[in-house]
């Protein structure tokens, strides 16, 4: 098989921003842009394309959420207006001028709930010039919120992960000459 190469560098820095969050997110998204450039398009491809970008949205929040409800309460889940009041909060909490319009978008294409599944018995529905704004506007806004949510917060956290990386070192150069002190590593037989 050959490797996918993305055609648009919007995408492509989306993408390499969300392997920053782990492979969860990044696979479903890069799998998505795949579906979408595809020269023959599957019937189903825009039920597939949704349902992916919805997998990728949840994980998304769900980093985001995380991080900003250390400093922030959020709403319980299932309270009423949960969504937008957390995305007002989360746009907020990224520094985003509420004048920027960036919870609007989030809100109108941060879900994909109703367009991933299907209706009923009627067909698939089409990769319309609807559906390819959607995910475009999609594209964009993890373009600005991505960059945002790492500088803010992601980098927070690579001095912990530094200091633990130093401390597994350290950790391992203690274990030398103990026999079995030392834990296994990837590849050891």
């Amino acid at each position: 098989m050959n490797p996918f190469r993305f055609d648009d560098a919007r995408q492509e820095r989306v993408y390499r921003q969300l392997l920053q969050m782990g492979p969860g997110p990044s696979v479903l998204y890069k799998d998505a842009c795949v579906l979408r450039t595809q020269a023959a398009p599957l019937e189903s491809t825009s039920h597939l394309v949704n349902h992916l970008l919805r997998e990728a949205n949840s994980g998304i929040r769900a980093v985001i959420e995380a991080a900003v409800s250390v400093r922030t309460q959020l709403p319980e889940k299932g309270s009423p207006d949960r969504n937008a009041t957390v995305i007002g909060i989360l746009a907020r909490e990224l520094r985003f001028d509420p004048e920027s319009g960036v919870g609007a978008l989030w809100l109108r294409v941060g879900s994909f709930h109703d367009v991933a599944h299907r209706d009923n018995l009627a067909p698939p529905r089409p990769v319309d010039t609807e559906a390819k704004q959607t995910w475009a506007d999609y594209d964009t806004l993890l373009d600005a919120i991505l960059p945002r949510f790492i500088e803010r917060f992601a980098a927070a956290f690579y001095p912990l992960m530094t200091e633990l990386a130093g401390a597994r070192a350290s950790y391992l150069g203690r274990c030398e000459g103990i026999p079995g002190a030392r834990p296994a590593e990837p590849g050891d037989a």
